[in-house]
């Protein structure tokens, strides 16, 4: 029934999409369209996000930098505006479309960078969030195979085994539950059932930008997002075709204890990682093709991960205002990994004895069609869509199959005259899930959403402008399971149902030309996903258990933060300084805990985190044959109970598996086409974790004996051979530093990697 009624979905939707673009449909009236795209008088690019505005509209510009004005017949002048560098243009409509290319000096390029937050794009400054925004030449130059490695050497952000913690807001989740919602071009990327990435899918090869957004944004994003944001933006196609590539080698040493080193020279581990990708229009037709393929051989003993990526995008410009497409990705694979090793003396590579490596084969795809319409009247409509399906055929009962659909329906107007921004939507998850890991049994859930954002400016005309937002989102969730068999006893089938409301309100005052403050509130809510509330298996010989009270949670953050743009030697230079206080608080905080029957997802009770961050970033040029780029942070977090619900918790003050003090940094310089880059993290102790876990296999004491922290440095040497073709050498954890981000499994020993990018 389900695949059923996903092909007459999609059915229906290439039939609308047929028609959009070759119905003889005459939308613009009597009047005339002026088309035209703003770039950068420099470099030639697309500038995104400048306002175009006359007497009687206004419009933004698109990721292509291109707008659509609605006119009558006569002289009009046109406003662009970006980034506070204004430019009028005076223009005579003769009832005939027109098409303009507009170049804008952009005297201070400090804050280009776009960035999506609320719904509308904007730049840094005019944000109340706090973000970090990451380009295709930083994952380049550290040689990530997955986004998800990456995304470990952003300030404030930690990946403990593949699940991302925003300043300490989650704690190891299993593999499931995810308070860090992850976005591919706006549309959720999150596995229903368990509400967990799968980060191998992200395309690495067409990456436009990374946006990380920390701090509640589950008003406008839904419960995955009561945490923060990472929202993956892909490329589209430029005027000219343009062709990557890459290539890496990767090969891991004795690791710093060398009787812990399992391999011999014959079967040294080692990576292998290509990629691909192509940009081309063909007249109203943007095409993006990409592929990737990666196979490791780990420096873990008996795991490895081998898979293929392809993917596309198509985007047809049917006439000025409506643009249809769709995006299509295919993963297949397979792995193998362990949960825990097998000592802390010479088994720190080893799997335990306990049970076998985990292993499976895996085939996801997604399909995302989607609609952008500007009517009129200047409105935006946006119909997004995914449908995904999930194979994964695991050993030791752990297989599941899933079936998602997606839709969205979102809806944005600007309201110059009156300084306002309204964005609202509706949106709809439906999703079928058969799971040896959920009892051997079929789940299936919905999620309704419906959601509404203003954005108001006051002072505008002034050099202190201040930005007020209100966000509310009513979501609802709807779990069907089926009757369970459980430890000898029998669950009876049981519909969940529940819903709630949650608020946030934002702010943002620009204190001078290049400085701006901001205050944000937002409330969170998560219902537990499939997989804390009915994962029944074992990992490693640790039982894993089901929790059917297992009830939703709730919170709030709160943030003051500071960003200051600075300049040095004429501008050559720039960058920001940011500052930011922030609060958290859970209600009924869901976490796994591990006792002695296993592990379990538990409501572990009240929960708050206190801390403070601050980040400095900056690229530019030193002189004309040197150039440096930077980004560094430090974060701090105070993260305890306020009050237990959980007897297994009651002993302990400190949340589990978090680390208190975190500094990242990463720097880069080019001496004519010479590469000089390094990486540096650190990171605290880990206080606190399961007590019970902490007495197997030797854990206790690789964690007495490394209670220092973690500091790896890595360096890397890259050249420009000539416009096109660039090599990296890079040397992962120069130091050899023996560590564990989570407790029983060991992080790679020292390794040396080869890269090579081209660009045609």
């Amino acid at each position: 029934m389900m695949k059923q009624f996903t092909k007459q979905v999609m059915l229906t939707f290439f039939v609308a999409l047929f028609s959009f673009g070759f119905s003889p449909i005459e939308m613009m009236g009597q009047k005339a369209v002026l088309k035209g795209i703003v770039k950068d008088a420099q470099t030639k690019e697309p500038l995104i996000g400048a306002t175009v505005k006359s007497e009687e509209a206004f419009t933004v510009t698109d990721i292509d930098g291109t707008f659509v004005l609605t006119l009558d017949k006569g002289t009009h002048t046109i406003v662009i505006n970006y980034l506070n560098t204004l430019l009028n243009k005076e223009i005579t409509m003769t009832g005939k479309d027109q098409s303009l290319e507009i170049l804008m000096d952009v005297s201070f390029e400090i804050d280009e960078i776009i960035v999506t937050t609320g719904r509308f794009e904007k730049n840094q400054l005019e944000t109340d969030f706090s973000i970090e925004t990451l380009k295709p030449q930083f994952l380049e130059r550290n040689s990530t195979a997955t986004v998800s490695e990456v995304l470990d050497k952003v300030p404030g952000l930690t990946m403990i085994e593949r699940q991302a913690d925003i300043r300490g807001g989650s704690g190891f989740s299993f593999g499931t539950g995810s308070r860090v919602l992850l976005l591919q071009n706006d549309i959720p990327a999150l596995s229903f059932d368990a509400a967990f990435p799968n980060w191998d899918d992200v395309p690495l090869e067409n990456v436009a930008q990374i946006e990380v957004i920390k701090g509640a944004a589950s008003a406008l994003y839904g419960s995955s997002a009561l945490n923060g944001i990472i929202n993956v933006r892909t490329a589209y196609a430029k005027d000219k075709p343009e062709t990557e590539f890459a290539s890496f080698m990767g090969y891991y040493m004795t690791p710093k204890t060398d009787s812990i080193a399992w391999w011999s020279k014959q079967e040294q581990p080692h990576q292998f990682g290509t990629s691909l990708a192509h940009r081309q229009k063909f007249g109203k037709l943007d095409v993006v093709l990409g592929g990737y393929f990666y196979q490791l051989n780990s420096f873990r003993k008996d795991t490895y991960n081998k898979f293929g990526r392809a993917n596309f995008s198509l985007r047809y410009h049917v006439n000025p205002k409506l643009t249809v497409g769709l995006n299509g990705n295919g993963t297949k694979g397979s792995n193998s990994f362990y949960f825990l090793w097998a000592n802390a003396e010479e088994g720190l590579l080893t799997p335990t004895a306990f049970a076998t490596p985990s292993q499976s084969t895996t085939f996801r795809y997604t399909l995302d069609p989607f609609v952008n319409y500007l009517d009129s009247y200047g409105n935006q409509h946006r119909f997004q869509a995914r449908y995904s399906d999930f194979n994964n055929n695991a050993n030791e009962g752990r297989a599941i199959f899933s079936e998602t659909w997606y839709t969205e329906y979102q809806f944005k107007k600007t309201i110059d005259k009156l300084g306002l921004g309204v964005a609202a939507g509706v949106a709809y998850t439906t999703s079928g899930v058969e799971a040896e890991l959920y009892s051997d049994t079929t789940f299936t859930g919905q999620n309704y959403a419906v959601y509404g954002q203003l954005e108001k400016k006051f002072f505008d005309t002034t050099e202190h402008p201040l930005t007020i937002t209100l966000g509310s989102r009513y979501e609802r969730n709807v779990i069907n399971a089926p009757q369970i068999i459980s430890n000898n006893d029998t669950i009876p089938a049981a519909k969940t149902e529940e819903g709630r409301p949650v608020l946030r309100l934002g702010l943002n005052y620009r204190l001078f030309k290049y400085s701006s403050l901001r205050a944000s509130f937002g409330q969170g809510y998560r219902f537990p996903a499939i997989g804390e509330k009915y994962l029944d298996t074992d990992f490693s010989g640790i039982p894993v258990i089901s929790n059917f009270d297992l009830e939703s949670e709730t919170g709030w953050n709160a943030e003051l933060g500071l960003k200051q743009a600075w300049a040095m030697g004429d501008q050559r230079i720039k960058g920001f300084i940011d500052l930011a206080l922030f609060w958290t608080e859970y209600s009924s905080m869901m976490e796994f805990t591990l006792t002695s029957g296993g592990f379990q997802a538990r409501n572990v009770g009240d929960t708050q985190i206190k801390g403070l961050e601050f980040t400095l970033a900056g690229d530019g040029d030193i002189t004309e044959n040197i150039s440096a780029s930077f980004l560094a942070g430090y974060t701090y977090i105070d993260p305890i109970y306020k009050m237990h619900s959980d007897i297994d918790s009651l002993a302990q003050t400190t949340l589990k598996y978090r680390v208190r003090h975190s500094f990242k940094a990463d720097f880069e310089t080019k001496i004519y086409n010479v590469f000089f880059g390094v990486n540096a993290v650190y990171f605290s102790f880990m206080e606190e974790i399961d007590p019970i876990f902490e007495a197997l296999n030797g854990i206790g004491d690789f964690r007495q004996a490394h209670n220092s922290g973690s500091k790896i440095i890595d360096l890397r040497l890259g050249y420009q051979i000539n416009k096109s073709i660039k090599v990296n050498l890079l040397l992962k954890n120069a130091f050899n530093e023996e560590y564990s981000i989570r407790p029983g499994l060991l992080d790679a020993p020292r390794n040396l990697v080869f890269r090579l990018d081209g660009k045609f």
